[in-house]
């Protein structure tokens, strides 16, 4: 029976069905009553542990190769800056998800910051406990982790999606956040232009990892009734939407699901068999066209419509 991810009740409709690059079947699910959409059926623990293997964090020091990283750790390093606008001088701040560490790196470089991170055992847990000042723990968030009103700033960059008990996990978060702390939440979606356009062949569907969707204003009525108030949303990601929208297509033209993501990540076992020449065909479409979605982007961004959802909460209450 269909549960839902969010709410654990039944009553949901059907939006559409689709294969993830194992080649499994499943469909996308709207819940009637908490308004999340969710995946059905529910991935068995071998097909999270086969989604989640070496290859998903890439197979080299870092998760892609090192011009594409040099990007994205500039990314992190504004995105850094910008919260310390935001807190105390000497926060303390948890990474939920945290990945390779290095967004709570870069925080760390813009002041006296308690850093703590949380992270799956795997690769990217292993280059998080490089950083040694960083507090690591590996696992997930549970409630006894931390003292209630500890964290002046919360993030969970791309974890909401992936997480079998999201509403757990935001009560927690509520709990042990101080009055006054910043929660940041970035996750894909769900009411995008491109998630609406491209349905089942949505890059960032990427079933079996991402169980749950909400939209902003689902998000939002559900942290203020947590005591959280919205002071900030964008919609814009550099990162995220030119390529989201890029990889949806070619899945839409008929090409391998994902197969030049899984390149760029050095996946040669998803990649083996495929054409040398069709690969390099589609990086250079990447290349060449990345301006137009980029632009593309900003006019979705615009209208509230980009890929990726950016969503800034103080606690009030």
């Amino acid at each position: 029976m269909m549960t839902c991810t969010y709410c654990s009740r039944t009553d949901a409709n059907e939006q559409f069905a689709f294969k993830d690059i194992f080649e499994d079947e499943y469909s996308l699910m709207h819940c009637n009553l908490c308004k999340a959409y969710f995946l059905d059926p529910q991935p068995t623990v071998a097909q999270l542990e086969q989604a989640y293997d070496d290859a998903y964090y890439g197979t080299g020091d870092k998760k892609f190769n090192p011009f594409i990283e040099g990007m994205v750790d500039q990314l992190r390093l504004r995105k850094a800056r910008s919260f310390s606008q935001l807190i105390p001088t000497n926060a303390k701040v948890l990474d939920v998800g945290c990945g390779n560490g290095s967004f709570l790196h870069y925080i760390g470089k813009t002041g006296q910051y308690e850093l703590h991170g949380i992270e799956l055992a795997g690769k990217s847990a292993d280059r998080a406990a490089l950083f040694s000042e960083i507090n690591l723990k590996i696992g997930t968030l549970k409630k006894d982790d931390y003292a209630k009103e500890t964290f002046d700033l919360i993030s969970l960059v791309h974890v909401i999606e992936h997480l079998s008990n999201p509403k757990e996990v935001l009560n927690i978060v509520s709990d042990i956040a101080k009055k006054n702390s910043v929660l940041y939440l970035e996750l894909p979606n769900i009411e995008s232009w491109q998630a609406r356009l491209f349905k089942g062949n949505w890059f960032h569907l990427d079933a079996p990892r991402h169980l749950v969707f909400l939209s902003r204003i689902e998000l939002q009525k559900k942290l203020a009734e947590r005591g959280w108030k919205l002071f900030k949303e964008r919609y814009n990601s550099f990162q995220f939407n030119p390529y989201g929208m890029q990889q949806s297509l070619l899945n839409a033209l008929g090409f391998k699901r994902e197969l030049l993501y899984e390149k760029l990540k050095g996946n040669t076992q998803y990649t083996k068999g495929h054409s040398a020449t069709l690969i390099l065909l589609q990086m250079l479409f990447m290349g060449v066209s990345f301006p137009f979605f980029f632009m593309g982007d900003l006019v979705a961004s615009t209208f509230k419509k980009g890929g990726t959802l950016k969503l800034y909460f103080r606690k009030i209450d």
